[in-house]
């Protein structure tokens, strides 16, 4: 919206226009976001439990929020970017069923 200087009703029916045009991607994408979710959230469970063990000696007590962003942050910024990346392959004509790559 911002960088075209779109309202908010344009912006709608554009969107709209995306999701209907591209309705297999779009369920594809939400499935595929499903199961990263929830790999992902397994992955920090465990990940999670094996440093609260690690908490018995001081040094990983302090550790702990350190390891933890250097460990989840690049998930959790795939996580996020996923859905850019997404719009930016549709904004330039990009994979779409039935399209070899």
């Amino acid at each position: 919206m911002f960088r075209r200087k779109a309202g908010f009703a344009s912006v709608f029916h554009d969107s709209c226009g995306l999701l209907l045009g591209n309705t297999a991607l779009m369920v594809l994408y939400l499935l595929g976001r499903i199961v990263i979710g929830i790999t992902i959230s397994f992955a920090i469970m465990i990940a999670s439990l094996f440093l609260c063990c690690l908490c018995c000696c001081a040094f990983f007590a302090i550790m702990l929020p350190y390891v933890w962003a250097v460990v989840f942050l690049p998930i959790l910024v795939f996580n996020r970017a996923m859905g850019m990346e997404l719009l930016s392959m549709i904004e330039k004509g990009g994979p779409s069923p039935g399209r070899t790559v």
